[in-house]
C-alpha cells in the first residue's frame, strides 16, 4: 500500500494495523477469515477512498483465493 501510494503522490505520515484470523472447524483447517484493522494518520480525506482501494486490490489481497478479508479503515 505504501509504495502505491508513494508512486500516486498520496501521503500519509503514519499507518498501524491489526489483523484477527478466523480458521474453519471442519477438517482440513484452514484460514476463512482475515479481518484487517488499519489505523492512518495524516491521510487527506480526499485520498482516503483510493487508500481503501489500494488496500483492497493488493496483489497479497488478491492472492488469497476464497479467504473472506474484510477491511475497516480508521483516519485520525
Amino acid at each position: 500500500m505504501a509504495i502505491k501510494a508513494k508512486k500516486e503522490g498520496l501521503a500519509f505520515s503514519h499507518i498501524t494495523g491489526r489483523v484477527t484470523k478466523h480458521m474453519t472447524t471442519s477438517a482440513p483447517r484452514k484460514i476463512a477469515r482475515l479481518e484487517i484493522a488499519l489505523q492512518m494518520i495524516g491521510a487527506p480525506e480526499a485520498a482516503h477512498a483510493r487508500l481503501e482501494e489500494i488496500a483492497r486490490t493488493c496483489p497479497v489481497a488478491l492472492s488469497l483465493g476464497d479467504v473472506d478479508v474484510p477491511l475497516s479503515v480508521l483516519y485520525a
